[in-house]
């Protein structure tokens, strides 16, 4: 009996490292997909956009039209909004030229577990 409890602990732990793994793979997929969409949008209308909504709406620029086809997760996979700042705050500026990132599993900012760019 004590073996197949082993055994079943052993597999569940096995189990939320692998949902974790596939977690984290989802989150980076969106997440790069967001920063491409982000950069067509530069490379499209001459300027970042303000927001993340700026994406999703009809805009000033009339190269760029309204996502239709694209699909853009504008959420990590923790369910919570990807951050971003145009233009960078703080110590970011001259560095990066637009900010965007996750607040990570924690939902804190400025933590370990932050994803940025």
């Amino acid at each position: 009996m004590l073996k197949y409890l082993q055994i079943f602990f052993l597999s569940g732990l096995i189990g939320c490292q692998a949902n974790d793994d596939s977690q984290r793979a989802e989150f980076h997929l969106r997440y790069i997909k967001l920063v491409n969409v982000v950069n067509e949008y530069y490379l499209t209308c001459g300027k970042y956009p303000a927001s993340l909504e700026s994406l999703l709406e009809e805009s000033n620029c009339l190269a760029w039209s309204k996502v239709g086809d694209r699909v853009i997760e504008l959420e990590d996979t923790w369910g919570r909004r990807f951050e971003y700042h145009y233009p960078p705050r703080g110590e970011r500026i001259g560095i990066v030229k637009y900010e965007l990132y996750s607040l990570g599993r924690d939902g804190k900012e400025f933590t370990e577990d932050d994803i940025a760019n």
